[in-house]
């Protein structure tokens, strides 16, 4: 009887067989995601800018004279206007805050310690009292006051705040933190470091 040998397909055709194979596994979880009314791929895997933490609101430190705008005045007021900054680097970041981010708020000199804590309570948009100045504002919504205001100095020492944008740029009105440095500001005013934000 002769042997029947078994004919060996070609590179080409093995490479697209394993392409089918593996076209066939990623529609399963796409069919069943359809059928069930959702989005496939997920969002955040769609959106490679997108990041986890991004839905918790990004942290912001924002500085104020306090011989011009004490920190009282939001406190007393519950919400106001934020503006007057007008240096280009603080307003590029400005334009990335969004409504609901945290702010950590610090007064400069002679103060220079950061005294209470705000939440951002508005999309940024024109400064009213700059028009054809291109400069934008927030409102800015009371939130918790420090039980202990915290300095300049302890920030400096601190190991864990060594990166912390403002301490390189402190002439700027608006910069970034981190959410691990915003839990560490928290704990050295003597707070739990997560807050509830209403």
């Amino acid at each position: 009887m002769p042997t029947r040998h078994r004919r060996r397909r070609s590179r080409p055709q093995r490479r697209r067989s394993r392409e089918r194979r593996k076209s066939r596994a990623r529609s399963a979880p796409w069919t069943a995601a359809l059928a069930l009314g959702f989005s496939y791929p997920p969002l955040a895997i769609r959106a490679p800018g997108l990041r986890p933490e991004a839905a918790a609101g990004r942290h912001w430190f924002f500085t104020a004279d306090p011989t011009r705008y004490h920190w009282d005045t939001l406190f007393v007021k519950g919400k106001e206007l934020w503006n007057g900054v007008k240096n280009s680097a603080a307003q590029r970041y400005l334009k990335q805050v969004r409504k609901g981010d945290h702010v950590v708020c610090y007064h400069g000199p002679p103060a220079r310690s950061v005294y209470a804590l705000a939440s951002v309570a508005s999309e940024p948009y024109p400064d009213p009292y700059a028009p054809g100045e291109k400069l934008l504002a927030v409102d800015l919504k009371a939130m918790h006051l420090l039980p202990r205001a915290v300095p300049l100095k302890e920030l400096k020492t601190n190991r864990a705040l060594r990166r912390m944008k403002f301490l390189t740029k402190q002439r700027l009105g608006v910069t970034p933190l981190t959410a691990q440095e915003y839990k560490e500001i928290l704990l050295m005013a003597g707070l739990p470091p997560v807050l509830p934000f209403r």
